[in-house]
């Protein structure tokens, strides 16, 4: 039986779990500690934080990194940049997810105030395909495009690999 239930709450057949401390879930992959007859891997998720300016957008993207693997978990949201520089501080996420195009302007010149405020690794939004409105978002600080018409299941990965200090694409 596979380990962990919905909604972040570790759980084990016939009881009822708790949620780990500050909201965050646990990684159940049997490798650390072992509870009873299952073992847990007590893995922190991939903390994000979400920056777009439309909400139905944002909404989408949480249901589908809550549902990633490995784990990942939505600490915030913001529709602007002033928004986000607010949260940085407080969220203290591992990524962030953020719009090219934030209320008809240039999320880009936010990077060098992303990486003042904060040790999360940026992954650009966009739906430009020019190549380089991409390289402009690598070279300041970003370490990943992903192309709004791209397949949702790009998302995840780009994530994963971003958290680990790698280049998507």
């Amino acid at each position: 039986a596979r380990a962990g239930g919905a909604g972040g709450v570790c759980r084990r057949p016939g009881q009822k779990g708790q949620r780990p401390p500050h909201g965050r879930r646990r990684r159940m992959t049997g490798k650390q500690r072992t509870r009873g007859e299952i073992e847990l891997d007590t893995a922190s998720p991939i903390i994000v934080v979400l920056v777009g300016d439309h909400p139905t957008s944002l909404w989408g993207l949480e249901r589908l990194i809550e549902t990633a693997t490995p784990p990942m978990t939505v600490v915030g949201q913001a529709t602007s940049r002033e928004q986000l520089l607010a949260q940085l501080g407080a969220a203290e996420p591992d990524v962030v997810l953020l719009d090219l195009d934030l209320n008809g302007k240039s999320s880009l010149d936010a990077l060098p105030e992303i990486g003042q405020l904060s040790k999360a690794r940026v992954l650009i939004l966009t739906g430009n395909s020019d190549p380089l409105i991409h390289q402009q978002a690598i070279m300041p600080g970003a370490l990943g495009v992903v192309q709004k018409q791209e397949d949702a299941d790009i998302v995840l990965p780009a994530i994963d690999k971003i958290h680990k200090g790698e280049i998507w694409r």
